[in-house]
């Protein structure tokens, strides 16, 4: 697997969710394009995401580049907060359970920022998230980073949908 592989699942999973139909998707993946976030989507506004695929062992700082996490955060602070970072995390097999081996966790980037690079600032730990929670957007924007078990795209096309339905 690689980062491009859950962009597309996620691709995928919007398009699958009824209310955004017709939302216009764009997939941006290419050298030319740093710092720009990898997936937008826009119906009722346009919503920005940075997709992160972490391998078992890898650090997060060592992945996210700070152009990119800026200019999410910079993104989010004009267009009303819709704007994360989704990190696609691997468990190593040892302490994975069943068919659920990854986490899913959805940053803020502001939140991601800090987390990364100030780290004598004082930040909660991403919280678990119930899977059966009624607004993946209130959980991130209260908290900051939230995670689920699993690879979960249909979490990510629910937070698009509802910041596109403007819950925000």
């Amino acid at each position: 697997m690689n980062e491009r592989h859950f962009v597309e699942k996620i691709q995928e999973a919007v398009r699958a969710e009824p209310s955004m139909k017709g939302a216009v998707i764009f997939k941006h993946a290419e050298t030319l394009t740093a710092g720009i976030p990898d997936i937008s989507v826009t119906l009722g506004g346009t919503s920005w995401l940075e997709v992160k695929y972490q391998r078992a062992g890898e650090k997060l700082i060592d992945i996210c580049r700070e152009l990119q996490i800026v200019t999410c955060h910079q993104l989010a602070q004009v267009n009303g907060g819709r704007a994360w970072v989704a990190v696609y995390e691997d468990l190593p097999r040892a302490i994975s359970r069943g068919p659920k081996r990854g986490l899913l966790t959805i940053w803020k980037p502001s939140f991601l920022h800090a987390w990364l690079y100030r780290p004598n600032q004082k930040l909660e730990a991403p919280v678990l998230m119930p899977s059966a929670i009624a607004s993946p957007l209130q959980w991130v924007a209260a908290r900051g980073a939230v995670y689920v078990e699993g690879h979960q795209h249909q979490l990510i096309a629910r937070l698009l949908r509802e910041a596109a339905e403007g819950a925000y």
